[in-house]
């Protein structure tokens, strides 16, 4: 089996041949471009491939259209203030372009657009404007150039409780709204929800088998009570709409998942991608696979590992595998950033004990 074989076989409960390994672009190749042409001439990456490490990425199937909002973009050093210009108002946002940060380049908002509850019509204004357009060529030519490393998903919208969270107010301004304007918060949500419907039309008729949300569901932040109300019903209606064309719903939940288990249990999510085990998560796999049965279980490898040394590397790879034993429906990979001093080694450790044992099925004295 090819990686995308392989992989495509833990996703549909089938046998691959081997535990699939996968790593985002962005991650195996920071600081530089993450095009897969510069990763391909990189001899970490042609040693790691032989030894099944592979590649996964999101590409878009439609574009964003908003005909009656003009964005004005400011900058002052590395600050980008941007002005979004509406017939009923205007709001803007700050971000700093962090360019020396350890694993590349990020961009940090500093400033969100609702900011009270005068804000509301103006942003109410840019999600009604927008226009969705299937667009499925940049996942097309994504694919073909993956050309079997690994696989592409299609990107599509955050939900409607992660977007205010993380794309509007942030959680201090949400936390106050939910006390002191909850019709107008959720209002806002609903909005949200049914605009989005609107993509996921789309998306559902794309030629992509996977389609990924990049919610960063972490219980910390998201709370059983906020998920039950906000998100468990959202992830539900997405996938009954996925799920009619075949395809399967991917959230990224890479926190601490121990108190959400069973919500996880009853939503339609096939895919948990960036599930992080202890000791940085607070769910074990073999309990998680217990709960969670038919779902796809694709690991974070747990980022505090990396600077344990090469013992704890292979330690954690083994637990892992024994907790995941046989081994359907499961992936090991990479979601999150690796420190550049141990990156080289510690995906050549994991890279070698998963050839070693991650053999399906997964058997471990």
């Amino acid at each position: 089996m090819n990686v995308k074989e392989r992989a495509m076989a833990a996703f549909l409960g089938e046998e691959p041949d081997r535990i699939p390994w996968l790593i985002y672009p962005v991650t195996f190749a920071r600081p530089l471009p993450a095009r897969l042409d510069v990763i391909r001439n990189m001899p970490l990456w042609r040693e790691l491939r032989r030894k099944g490490l592979g590649l996964m990425m999101t590409a878009r199937v439609y574009d964003v259209i908003r005909p009656h909002v003009k964005v004005k973009e400011l900058r002052e050093g590395n600050v980008v203030t941007k002005i979004y210009q509406t017939p009923v108002g205007e709001v803007t946002t700050k971000e700093r372009i962090v360019s020396d940060y350890p694993g590349g380049e990020i961009v940090w908002r500093m400033e969100h657009p609702i900011k009270g509850l005068q804000d509301y019509e103006v942003v109410k204004f840019i999600i009604e404007d927008t226009e969705y357009q299937p667009n499925y060529e940049p996942f097309l030519r994504a694919e073909e150039e993956m050309n079997g490393d690994g696989i592409v998903r299609a990107g599509c919208p955050r939900s409607p409780l992660q977007e205010v969270i993380y794309g509007l107010m942030r959680y201090r301004r949400f936390a106050i709204e939910l006390y002191t304007h909850r019709k107008e918060l959720q209002d806002l949500i609903d909005l949200l929800s049914k605009k989005n419907m609107e993509a996921f039309s789309i998306i559902a008729e794309s030629p992509a088998d996977i389609v990924h949300c990049g919610d960063n569901i972490n219980a910390v932040m998201t709370s059983p009570k906020l998920f039950e109300r906000f998100l468990l019903p959202y992830y539900n209606k997405v996938a009954t709409i996925l799920h009619k064309r075949g395809k399967l719903f991917e959230v990224h939940m890479d926190g601490m998942l121990n108190s959400l288990k069973e919500l996880i249990s009853k939503s339609g999510v096939d895919v948990i991608e960036g599930f992080t085990p202890p000791p940085m998560g607070d769910l074990s796999i073999k309990e998680a696979r217990s709960l969670w049965k038919g779902k796809v279980i694709l690991t974070n490898f747990p980022g505090s590992v990396w600077h344990l040394g090469e013992e704890a590397i292979r330690e954690t790879v083994i637990r892992m595998l024994k907790e995941a034993a046989p081994g359907d429906r499961f992936i090991m990979g990479v979601t999150e950033w690796i420190p550049q001093t141990v990156k080289a080694e510690g995906l050549r450790i994991i890279t070698e004990t998963l050839w070693k044992y991650g053999k399906y099925p997964i058997s471990i004295s």
